[in-house]
């Protein structure tokens, strides 16, 4: 039976950023602690990409918790033989996105969150992903909070948040800075126009094939579009419903770094789904950055296919049907919990 929600995250065992192994732990410590408080019925998919050959893998090295349930985990392996394949390969160890739609195009969840293995997910996000289900027709967001100083594991879920909110020193909202207004006008004007236009042309087909693979779930009712476009920190947090991800065919596959989460974000939008950005807070464990600096930065200004959907009322799906390595069979591990647990 397939989970109501799917977690997809991409990492490897490179010790990226400082401490990663340890940040990874204490964001699987918190996320698991918190769907077994709630009962969220729930899968982890972790996109173990481009393995470092001399390190052990992430299965072998993560303290997995006895239970596990009611969720699940699994990890899908991207070998470095795929990794090389991509332009840039020399320069990126990994591709963030591409990984990303490696999970989410294998997710099994009727709803996917994409967001990062240092994030620590409050307790009130879970209760309500547990409690309340999302509208088919939105996209959510959330601010991240950035969290300085190292979580110790030997600390308690609860007060693991409590470090987390004490320690908290910078909250990524939305951006109302001027060019992100400037960008949100036109988002809302093409919202605006494009909920009149929605029968026709390419969002039409998606949605009526998406749609009739899902069982026509797509809420009929329209809202009026949301002025501002939460595009900070969108990496961290994007939940969408499974059958959009599809439609939309993922992240743009970019064989750059950095800002393709806002693409994602701008791409949603223009879609039609309504933006939510819900009132709880994630954190993010602060670290390094600085090998950052030799990837090649993708600017989103000199995108075509962006420009042209900013200028239009057309949407552009950049990928191909073979997004997230469809075409692919990648090696699938199930993380077992030793225990169950009834919920």
């Amino acid at each position: 039976m397939s989970p109501y929600l799917s977690f997809v995250v991409a990492a490897r065992n490179d010790n990226y950023g400082g401490d990663f192994l340890h940040r990874m732990q204490v964001f699987v410590n918190a996320l698991l602690g918190l769907w077994s408080r709630y009962c969220l019925d729930a899968e982890l998919v972790i996109v173990e990409w481009n393995p470092p050959e001399h390190r052990p893998r992430l299965e072998e090295v993560i303290a997995w918790p006895k239970n596990l349930k009611p969720g699940t985990v699994r990890i899908v392996e991207v070998p470095a033989e795929i990794h090389h394949r991509l332009p840039n390969s020399d320069r990126m160890p990994m591709f963030e996105y591409i990984a990303k739609n490696v999970g989410i195009r294998r997710a099994s969840g009727e709803y996917v969150l994409a967001t990062n293995p240092d994030i620590i997910f409050s307790d009130q996000i879970i209760r309500y992903l547990a409690e309340v289900e999302p509208r088919p027709d939105s996209f959510y967001r959330v601010d991240r909070y950035d969290v300085g100083g190292k979580i110790c594991l030997s600390y308690s879920l609860e007060q693991q948040l409590q470090f987390c909110a004490r320690h908290a020193f910078r909250v990524h909202r939305i951006d109302e800075s001027v060019p992100a207004r400037r960008l949100a006008r036109i988002l809302y004007r093409l919202r605006y126009k494009f909920s009149r236009l929605r029968r026709y042309g390419v969002v039409r087909e998606l949605i009526d094939k998406e749609a009739d693979a899902s069982d026509g779930q797509l809420a009929s009712s329209r809202r009026p579009p949301t002025p501002l476009v939460h595009l900070n920190a969108s990496g961290d947090f994007l939940l969408m419903a499974n059958w959009w991800w599809h439609a939309l065919r993922g992240y743009p596959e970019l064989a750059t770094h950095s800002h393709i989460d806002s693409y994602m974000v701008i791409t949603a939008s223009v879609a039609g789904l309504h933006q939510i950005a819900l009132p709880h807070r994630i954190y993010h464990q602060e670290h390094d950055r600085s090998e950052q600096a030799r990837r090649p930065l993708t600017v989103l200004n000199e995108i075509p296919a962006l420009k042209e959907m900013l200028g239009t009322l057309s949407l552009r799906v950049t990928n191909g049907e073979n997004w997230g390595l469809g075409q692919i069979e990648l090696p699938t591990t199930d993380v077992r919990s030793e225990v169950p647990v009834a919920c």
